[in-house]
Formats: structure tokens, sequence, C-alpha cells
């Protein structure tokens, strides 16, 4: 059984760990949803906006990286 999946999918599921995280399980599942068929820089796009709102620029830029580095350490 192959490991490997979408990239795309994995960077939302990614996204919508923090969403959960942040603004819990019915906006994740909003979330997730609505960015299914996104490119991946508007996923980040989006996900950056809505945490800049609710925990401000620099908790937001620090969660963002945060998901990228876990992200691309799993994207072998």
């Amino acid at each position: 059984m192959e490991e490997k999946t979408n990239p795309k999918r994995s960077l939302l599921d990614e996204a919508c760990k923090i969403v959960y995280l942040n603004f819990g399980n019915e906006t994740a599942q909003l979330y997730k949803a609505g960015l299914k068929d996104k490119a991946e820089k508007e996923i980040l796009s989006s996900l950056e906006d809505s945490l800049k709102e609710l925990v401000g620029p620099d908790h937001a830029k620090r969660q963002i990286e945060e998901m990228q580095d876990k992200f691309n350490n799993h994207d072998d």
C-alpha cells in the first residue's frame, strides 16, 4: 500500500488541523469543503488571513511556518 497522497490534499489536511485547533471542528469542516478544489497558494492565503484576525500576525506566521515545515518534511 503506497503512502503517497495528493500533495494539495495533504496541505489542505494540515491547514484544516490548524483551523480545527484555532476555530473548532465545524469551522474546519467548512474550511475543508470550501477550499478542497483551490490551489495551495489560495489555501495558505486564506488560512493566513483567518489566523491573523484571530491570533494576530506574529502567531499566524509562526503557525503557518510550522505547518509548512511539517508538510515539507513529510513530502518525500
